[in-house]
């Protein structure tokens, strides 16, 4: 394949050889004289001195020539090309600042200095206690940051402490904006412009309660809590997931951590590279499953909203979503869903290699997609080397169009009294494949099929949009999610914490 030309490759070998062959010509013709050979020797003394000279002249000209000209091309090429990317990148234009979102954050009511150093409200009286985590996850998607998020103001919250939120942050390069998938994005986001709730600074119980526990940013706590007074905490030295038996004994370990800088008004938990507090590691293991009903009793979840930004697109878009009542859309508790919709989670593009490593490592559906109220289990085959084995894995990981017609059937079929009738894709596939996708799942006699493509979203709500079908999926009668992907465990975990029906999830 690699020693082979195409048509248009072996085009450009001959223009490029054809040209070759016309510098070495041109020289030729310039550098040979009437003269040469025994001629030569008949020519006056300074007539064959001067020819010598300009000779030499008219060599230093080609060469000169066959420098510059490949050079030459070489930098128009490289401009055209730089002018081509500029104008690709800018195609989508100049991302939003949230300077609005960032002000809202500075003005929350817990952000009070004089407060923050002595608060009534406190038993005793005194100053608040924080705890803030460094070196937390950054660079990766929105769910493995939330995850760890939700995690950590739990911990705080049950340390009586007061949790420390930072920006979603995808490069710590001191610039604006970075460059993603030939696109700009911003470098970070408010974390107000993707959650709202006790893990962003919103209230911690249904009547408000008071401010003494609410969370806050990261630029309150600089404020309040100045480097030298403060304690670090390393997570060098906390048990690794292979030394536990579950997730509750990682938690009570670092609570007891905290009961020992009980008086300590501000702590921070480092995060090495060695031992990342509440990483990706852990929650591809069973163990959070210990944790997660206190996690979803807690206000962290009971609490827990998408931002208004991310709902507003929701409801921009309602004529797509199809509600009996558009209400629902704005509506946060557990009794607003859409009736009649499932949505489905397919995982495309960079998931096809991730699944062939799952496979070669025989890997289970991730940490709370194996809980054990959820109706759909994952078993790997005994045969891993198998067609059977392959086969299993490309079902449940990245299932092809077929593989997904039937699923569908089949939860349909085994759900005739909630009349599902619509579905929703939410995908980073190709808008081809995901048309072809839909165009059989109407043969197949869903009433209509609709897509994250589907979705109008405006600049702000563009930055967002995987919270966007997030939300949308938590308010579908019935979920369908991919149980190897982070983005599916943290829709069910949320549809469990508003105390939707278990079997209501389901897996391909």
């Amino acid at each position: 394949m690699f020693n082979s030309l195409s048509p248009s490759s072996r085009n450009v070998r001959r223009h490029v050889d054809h040209d070759t062959t016309q510098e070495h010509e041109f020289e030729q013709l310039i550098l040979s004289s009437p003269g040469d050979g025994k001629n030569s020797d008949n020519l006056p003394f300074h007539r064959f001195q001067s020819q010598s000279s300009h000779w030499q002249h008219t060599r230093r000209i080609c060469w000169t020539l066959r420098r510059v000209l490949p050079l030459r091309r070489v930098l128009l090429l490289l401009g055209a090309s730089f002018v081509i990317f500029v104008l690709v990148v800018l195609r989508g234009g100049i991302p939003p600042t949230f300077t609005d979102v960032r002000t809202y954050e500075s003005r929350l009511p817990q952000h009070n200095v004089t407060e923050a150093l002595f608060d009534t409200d406190l038993k005793p009286p005194g100053r608040r206690k924080y705890l803030r985590l460094e070196g937390g996850a950054w660079g990766v998607g929105l769910n493995n940051v939330l995850q760890q998020v939700l995690h950590m103001s739990y911990l705080a919250h049950k340390s009586g402490r007061v949790y420390v939120f930072e920006d979603y942050t995808w490069s710590h390069k001191p610039f604006r904006y970075t460059l993603y998938d030939y696109a700009l994005r911003p470098t970070t986001v408010p974390l107000n412009a993707i959650i709202s709730g006790a893990s962003s600074g919103g209230v911690i119980s249904s009547d408000g309660g008071t401010n003494s526990f609410r969370s806050v940013s990261l630029e309150f706590f600089d404020s309040v809590c100045p480097e030298k007074d403060r304690v670090v905490l390393d997570s060098a030295e906390a048990p690794l997931e292979d030394q536990v038996s579950d997730g509750v004994q990682i938690v009570d370990w670092w609570l007891e951590r905290l009961r020992r800088v009980e008086d300590e008004p501000c702590v921070v938990i480092h995060s090495t590279q060695k031992n990342q507090v509440f990483d990706w590691i852990y929650f591809g293991t069973k163990l959070p499953l210990s944790v997660l009903p206190a996690l979803t009793s807690s206000p962290m979840l009971t609490q827990f909203a998408w931002s208004p930004i991310v709902l507003s697109a929701v409801a921009r878009n309602f004529a797509v979503l199809q509600p009996s009542d558009p209400r629902t859309l704005l509506d946060t508790g557990s009794s607003a869903i859409l009736e009649g919709l499932v949505a489905v989670h397919l995982r495309r593009g960079d998931f096809q290699g991730h699944c062939r490593f799952l496979h070669k490592h025989r890997a289970q559906f991730i940490g709370i997609n194996r809980y054990h109220v959820l109706p759909d289990r994952f078993h790997p085959s005994p045969r891993p080397d198998s067609d059977a084995s392959r086969e299993n894995y490309v079902r449940h990981c990245i299932p092809e169009v077929e593989h997904i017609v039937e699923r569908l059937r089949k939860v349909r079929e085994e759900n005739p009294s909630l009349r599902l009738r619509r579905v929703y894709l939410l995908s980073n596939g190709s808008r081809w494949w995901l048309t072809k996708l839909a165009k059989k799942l109407v043969e197949d006699g869903w009433g209509d099929v609709s897509s994250t493509n589907d979705i109008r979203l405006d600049d702000e709500q563009v930055q967002v949009s995987g919270a966007v079908d997030m939300a949308i999926a938590g308010k579908a009668e019935v979920f369908v999610g991919n149980g190897f992907s982070t983005l599916s465990a943290n829709i069910i975990m949320l549809r469990l914490a508003k105390e939707l029906k278990p079997e209501s999830n389901r897996f391909l």
